[in-house]
């Protein structure tokens, strides 16, 4: 998926696994980002509404709590060191 859209910034309760973080990666592409925020894990999508809800329903049916969903200003910055 390439880049463009609105950009989203969610907040997920603990850590992702390494299996959840491979499937956002195969599914996203460059066009998401995730990195540790305290506890919990931050991700950054920059796509269209559809996409939006696509993460947000593989988070839910991993069992994943989204603490919060906003819109952000700047596009994701890609983590080399992935969150696992």
């Amino acid at each position: 998926m390439t880049p463009s859209g609105t950009c989203y910034r969610l907040v997920v309760a603990g850590r992702l696994s390494h299996l959840l973080v491979d499937t956002i990666d195969a599914r996203f592409g460059a066009a998401a980002s995730i990195r540790p925020s305290g506890s919990d894990t931050a991700v950054q999508l920059v796509a269209d509404q559809p996409s939006l809800r696509a993460l947000l329903t593989l988070l839910w049916d991993v069992g994943h709590e989204v603490v919060a969903v906003t819109a952000c200003t700047a596009g994701p910055e890609r983590n080399e060191s992935r969150s696992r």
